[in-house]
């Protein structure tokens, strides 16, 4: 663990011990460099702290939490007990974050909210999308505005791309679905709608953080090469995707959850009682679909992304399928077949 100490910060007058569960917000921030004031949550104090191996102190003489700089989420402590020149131990912790891992969400608003519910419970610290967030589905523009508020990172997927552009090699069902999906992100005001747009259109096609990478479709072509379970047997295929793969890559697009192995081997969430080990060899994970699976499990899927524990968590979340099929048969632009899929999982 890294700690860098800033020298000289202003103090506050009469400054007192505290525990995290009691710093003020506004005070907090008159101590720390301007350019880290952005903190958005104080943890617990553990019992003691450390630096490196040397302890620090107890809870009463630290604080402890962490603060969002560059995009980027780093643990510190500040020494309470001096309160002339104070000391901001920064200790450098930019991937200790649970993340979940969201995709193919495909207008199922339903889906969507059940999905963020169950995430709201599982402790997580950002939120990331791996795209498809319309296409398909009913509530283009209700999933679209959520994600814009909910995302800390979004990744354009083949249908966001679809919506923006010609689209490229969809089928005719698809094909109707996008043309409608247009329309409906077109209705509102001028605002309204500029801004649904311009979210479109500036979304990443690649994100790389340390050795994590997420695309929608895979590290050769990341919007829209599907990889399949069973490209497990191309060998060459696949060693020529996981060429570009730094470590870990996390994508979507076929809506069927798993995990590549660079031994040729595509395990289902259900061979590894829905969790899977982070190692040194490399790895492709797929999140699975949020609005429309396709693995036989008509359950909502995503993913946890737990940098501390070295884990992936698959989940499963149940949510009201039958309303959104109402919806769908309710615009002939949307095929039945749209809707029938949702109740089988395929």
């Amino acid at each position: 663990m890294q700690f860098i100490s800033f020298h000289g910060i202003p103090s506050i007058p009469s400054l007192k011990p505290l525990c995290a569960d009691h710093v003020n917000h506004q005070a907090m921030q008159q101590r720390v460099p301007h350019e880290l004031r952005s903190i958005e949550k104080l943890r617990d104090c553990p019992k003691t702290l450390t630096m490196g191996s040397q302890p620090l102190g107890n809870c009463l003489d630290y604080l402890s939490g962490v603060w969002t700089f560059d995009g980027l989420r780093h643990g510190f402590c500040v020494d309470l007990r001096r309160e002339t020149t104070p000391f901001f131990h920064a200790a450098v912790e930019v991937t200790r974050v649970r993340q979940a891992l969201i995709s193919d969400i495909h207008s199922n608003f339903e889906a969507l909210q059940a999905v963020l519910a169950d995430i709201s419970s599982q402790n997580v610290d950002k939120l990331i999308c791996l795209g498809d967030v319309v296409g398909y589905g009913p509530n283009p523009c209700e999933c679209l505005e959520t994600v814009m508020r909910r995302a800390e990172l979004t990744i354009m997927g083949n249908h966001d791309q679809a919506a923006l552009f010609d689209p490229d090699g969809f089928n005719p069902v698809a094909l109707r679905a996008i043309y409608w999906t247009r329309d409906r992100l077109d209705a509102g005001s001028a605002s309204v709608v500029n801004r649904r747009w311009d979210f479109l259109s500036e979304l990443p096609k690649m994100h790389t953080q340390d050795k994590v990478m997420f695309v929608h479709g895979s590290p050769r072509d990341p919007t829209n090469e599907y990889v399949f379970p069973e490209f497990i047997y191309d060998k060459s295929k696949m060693d020529n995707i996981f060429s570009r793969v730094t470590q870990y890559c996390f994508q979507g697009h076929t809506h069927m959850p798993g995990v590549f192995t660079p031994d040729l081997e595509f395990i289902k969430p259900s061979q590894c009682d829905n969790v899977f080990p982070l190692g040194k060899e490399k790895l492709m994970v797929n999140v699975g679909s949020v609005g429309q699976p396709r693995d036989e499990d008509n359950r909502a899927c995503y993913v946890i992304l737990d940098h501390d524990a070295k884990k992936i968590f698959f989940r499963r979340v149940e949510y009201d399928f039958e309303a959104t099929i109402k919806k769908i048969y309710s615009f002939s632009e949307l095929d039945r077949m749209l809707g029938d899929r949702l109740r089988t999982g395929r």
